[in-house]
């Protein structure tokens, strides 16, 4: 299993207001990055751990949704070191 980094990226600011971001914090714990807002967008970076990318994005995915059920995801951001391409 490997720790995935990724950023959620939203498209509304006014989806994580006080009251979300508690709720962020209490499903995420300590996989919760951190966030803020920008250009009309939010931006949820989290860790995940998963034997794949696949199932960690899934995974914070529907982390998010818990926390913040209004939330739509427009973007997952990764690190390109975290891709992999078979030879």
């Amino acid at each position: 299993m490997a720790v995935h980094e990724m950023t959620l990226v939203l498209d509304r600011p006014d989806v994580v207001n006080d009251v979300d971001s508690d709720a962020l914090y209490a499903v995420f714990g300590d996989d919760l990055v951190g966030y803020s807002s920008s250009n009309g967008r939010v931006y949820v970076s989290v860790e995940r751990t998963a034997g794949t990318l696949h199932d960690a994005v899934s995974s914070a995915l529907s982390t998010l949704v818990v926390a913040v059920p209004t939330a739509r995801v427009v973007l997952v951001e990764i690190e390109h070191e975290q891709l992999s391409i078979p030879a």
